[in-house]
């Protein structure tokens, strides 16, 4: 009878325990979910980022970033660079992208970077330094958009973010893009200026990665949503 006794005070006390975890769960994510609304959605969790801090990407698809600004390296902005007016306007006929000065290449290592599928024109870009780490100074530090109207391995610009605006403790720097920018697209078209990928070099050495934050009014903010689900079931034959 103990032993039996003692079984059952067990299986109590384990289910009060998961009672008890289960409601405070529920309390962490009522309180999150709380604190999300109305808050502009951060679409960092959800694409490709690639970091120089870790051997193994965390998804495939961030590998592609280098082979992406090896591409925009080695073809586009040669093209500018070696080639005559003429020849650049052979290859895009009336494309004025392709005829406009391209910027030289980023000096420094690529620190950090992301890519995904769905371009946004007006958009805020987070870096987020670590607490622990000795931020870099801000003239070492180069970020850059790359806008197309053909994905990731189509003709793409490439554009300098300005300097950004810097929170109070040093952490955390906001660049903004410019919503107002229009690019080339097929015969003549002007599309506004949407990218799909960014790229942060640095120019110095043993700089800690940022974390990367992206919001922008075309994704929107968090807000509830009431589902309901109907199940269907076959009747018995």
């Amino acid at each position: 009878m103990k032993n039996i006794a003692l079984i059952i005070l067990i299986i109590v006390v384990s289910a009060i325990g998961i009672s008890a975890q289960t409601t405070y769960n529920n309390i962490l994510h009522t309180d999150r979910r709380s604190k999300l609304m109305n808050t502009p959605v951060d679409i960092s969790p959800w694409i490709n980022v690639w970091r120089s801090d870790v051997k193994v990407q965390s998804k495939p698809e961030s590998y592609f970033l280098p082979r992406v600004l090896d591409r925009v390296n080695n073809v586009y902005r040669r093209i500018y660079h070696e080639h005559s007016y003429e020849e650049r306007k052979s290859y895009y006929y009336n494309q004025k992208d392709l005829l406009m000065e391209y910027p030289q290449k980023p000096e420094g290592k690529l620190l950090t970077g992301a890519l995904w599928v769905g371009g946004l024109n007006d958009f805020s870009l987070q870096l987020k330094w670590p607490k622990n780490a000795s931020i870099p100074a801000a003239d070492s530090i180069d970020v850059r958009i790359y806008p197309t109207s053909y994905g990731w391995f189509g003709w793409t610009v490439e554009r300098l973010l300005g300097k950004p605006s810097v929170s109070s403790d040093n952490r955390v720097w906001t660049y903004k893009s410019d919503p107002s920018e229009k690019m080339d697209a097929e015969y003549s078209m002007q599309v506004p200026a949407a990218t799909e990928v960014i790229a942060v070099y640095c120019n110095k050495d043993d700089v800690p990665v940022p974390e990367i934050s992206i919001t922008s009014p075309e994704v929107g903010n968090w807000n509830s949503m009431d589902i309901e689900i109907e199940w269907g079931f076959y009747p018995k034959e």
